[in-house]
């Protein structure tokens, strides 16, 4: 009896862990949104969220809600309507009328400055996936930086030239993975690209 009691027990610790220990990524806009009734009467105010598709992640910092822009987080600056890829834990809670609402306590951050479509599809980066060199080719914009950015927001390489088109080689200096690339052009115009190395 004692042994299926011990084995429920680490089960449900188990569980309980992988509840409020999982982080998601998500990528979505910064945008303000009415905060959730925590009280009655309730007080009013403005919270600051990631919006998806489908879902309004409230953002928190250290427990807090995010109430006021521009806000700082890794010596980033953002403001409402940013672009951003977020890892953080999840928590699902209720207000008092029992609706639920989400937050999210960022872990992580990175602002993707992607511009228009237009800007997007005229900047290619082949082979993609990749295990050794990568080209990046502008169709009709000068590249002036390219940085590779890891999930968490660190830079992990950067390069200078001037030109429509460079070949950079990856294979050994990072691991397999998601990275971004952050092209800057010479009209001073960014635009952030997935890339997955293997």
């Amino acid at each position: 009896m004692k042994k299926i009691i011990f084995l429920y027990l680490i089960i449900f610790i188990w569980g309980f862990g992988n509840l409020y220990s999982q982080t998601i990524i998500i990528r979505g806009k910064i945008t303000p949104a009415p905060n959730p009734c925590l009280s009655n009467p309730c007080n009013p105010g403005i919270v600051y969220t990631i919006k998806t598709d489908s879902i309004n992640y409230i953002i928190t910092l250290q427990g807090k809600w995010v109430t006021s822009e521009p806000f700082i987080i890794e010596s980033y600056t953002f403001e409402m309507g940013d672009t951003i890829i977020a890892e953080g834990f999840l928590s699902v809670k209720q207000d008092i009328h029992e609706k639920n609402y989400y937050e999210i306590e960022i872990i992580s951050i990175l602002p993707l400055f992607i511009e228009e479509n237009t800007i997007q599809s005229c900047v290619l980066i082949f082979p993609n996936p990749s295990s050794g060199s990568i080209t990046i080719e502008s169709k009709n914009k000068q590249i002036k930086n390219v940085d590779l950015i890891d999930i968490k927001g660190g830079k992990v390489l950067s390069y200078q030239f001037s030109d429509y088109s460079h070949s950079i080689n990856i294979e050994k200096n990072i691991i397999k993975g998601v990275f971004f690339i952050k092209i800057l052009f010479a009209d001073e115009s960014q635009v952030v690209k997935k890339i997955i190395t293997l």
